[in-house]
């Protein structure tokens, strides 16, 4: 996989794909319609294809109409809550179906109710509901303490470069990067540290890395860094640019106030094995852990 493409799979996508489950989808939405510019729409007209489209592609929003061909709306949401439950649900009917309505609150908890037949209404609640689905996707791909990349970004990002360096015999190094406290027992110091420390270290990483390079926040104040095609010597280059960097954010900021270590794990992957993301998440565990390629800021 290419730099290109694995940065786009750890970012969110900018059009969220649209389930429309309706007997007159067609008619309601044809190709020339606004909604095609504002979701990737599918189209399904009964039951059987709207689980087939579930399978087939990641729904985002499922709208949904009650009276189906082959069964009822809100039966086809509850199965969705209980196999999909990230699908945000809307449900579909006639303002005399109350019956059904309640039921599907209930048993499919769904997240707006659209009465038959569609108005401008039908807008709104489709916009609301792409702007809760684009910041509930957003929050999958971003640390909301460092805006660094979230560990499931970071990660998707690690099996992509696994599988580029070994189809390509290409070399990359990896980075673990642990900020620890001489002052574990104090709360607040830790809540400081959690707040303050890891946002500016967050940020010095992100000026010393390379537009190809990627960085992560994953558990424990820990940072995993990915420097695509860098061996041993590029790895340790960078260690040198970013420890000068956290010097000089020591002496001209922090000046003590916040006392800090950082200690640094380094792998270089070569491509000629095959290597899973969590062996060598534990390696590098491992080799933190040992004090291998350690490197203090004290």
């Amino acid at each position: 996989m290419s730099q290109t493409k694995a940065k786009q799979a750890a970012q969110p996508p900018e059009k969220l794909n649209l389930l429309v489950v309706d007997s007159e989808a067609p008619r309601l939405f044809p190709k020339d319609s606004e909604m095609h510019e504002i979701f990737n729409l599918f189209i399904a007209t009964s039951v059987d294809r709207a689980i087939a489209l579930i399978k087939q592609h990641t729904i985002h929003i499922a709208l949904c109409e009650e009276d189906l061909p082959d069964g009822r709306g809100s039966d086809l949401l509850v199965r969705m809550k209980n196999d999909h439950p990230g699908i945000i649900r809307i449900l579909s009917a006639e303002k005399s179906n109350a019956v059904s309505m309640k039921e599907a609150i209930n048993k499919a908890n769904i997240f707006r109710f659209i009465e038959k037949p569609w108005g401008f209404e039908m807008r709104t609640i489709l916009e609301e509901t792409r702007q809760i689905c684009l910041s509930r996707t957003r929050n999958q791909y971003t640390d909301t303490i460092t805006s660094l990349r979230s560990t499931t970004a970071i990660y998707d990002i690690l099996h992509s470069e696994l599988t580029r360096s070994l189809r390509h015999k290409l070399t990359f190094s990896v980075l673990l990067v642990s900020i620890t406290s001489p002052n574990e027992e104090n709360k607040l110091h830790n809540f400081l540290v959690d707040r303050f420390l890891l946002k500016k270290i967050a940020d010095i990483l992100l000026t010393d890395l390379r537009d190809s390079d990627y960085a992560g926040r994953l558990k424990d104040n820990k940072f995993l860094v990915i420097l695509p095609e860098a061996d041993t010597k590029g790895a340790q280059n960078f260690m040198d640019r970013f420890q000068e960097s956290i010097k000089k954010f020591e002496q001209e900021i922090n000046q003590g106030l916040l006392p800090f270590k950082i200690i640094s794990a380094e792998e270089t992957v070569t491509g000629k094995k095959l290597v899973t993301e969590n062996d060598l998440i534990a390696t590098l565990y491992h080799k933190l852990l040992r004090g291998k390629s350690g490197r203090k800021k004290k």
